[in-house]
């Protein structure tokens, strides 16, 4: 009987942007303090062109004047959290975000996530073992 081949599903907007929001992550984890931040601060860090393309597709970067269901600041989002479990919650009260020169208003009345990586430690690489010799006899 024949296998059956798996199906593997189209890329998402968040899987496609893994990587990319992972670095900009990875960078921030560099700073001092290793900062959260936002799904508009990671936004706004993406390369110029990533950046461009992302907002052509979405249209808009999201907030409270986002029309669209699905904003570049979700995909963003949704991203960042299959990445990390690091996560906390910000009140929105009184904060605006710039991106792209353009000034937004967080959707939410009442928290926004933010999230970071800690940076991976390399381990040093483990010498292998020697087999132990006897001494010859002669």
């Amino acid at each position: 009987m024949a296998k059956k081949k798996t199906v593997q599903p189209a890329k998402t907007a968040a899987a496609y942007l893994r990587p990319h929001v992972k670095k900009v992550l990875l960078e921030a984890a560099k700073l001092p303090g290793q900062p959260y931040l936002t799904a508009f601060q990671i936004l706004d860090k993406l390369p110029p062109r990533l950046l461009k393309l992302v907002i052509k597709v979405h249209e808009v970067e999201g907030g409270k004047k986002a029309y669209r269901r699905y904003p570049a600041s979700v995909a963003i989002k949704n991203a960042a959290f299959w990445l990390t479990k690091d996560i906390i919650y910000i009140s929105t009260h009184g904060l605006t975000f710039t991106v792209n020169g353009k000034t937004i208003v967080p959707s939410s009345d009442k928290k926004i996530a933010a999230y970071r990586l800690l940076p991976v430690k390399k381990k040093a690489a483990k010498k292998p073992k020697m087999a132990a010799t006897k001494p010859a006899v002669e």
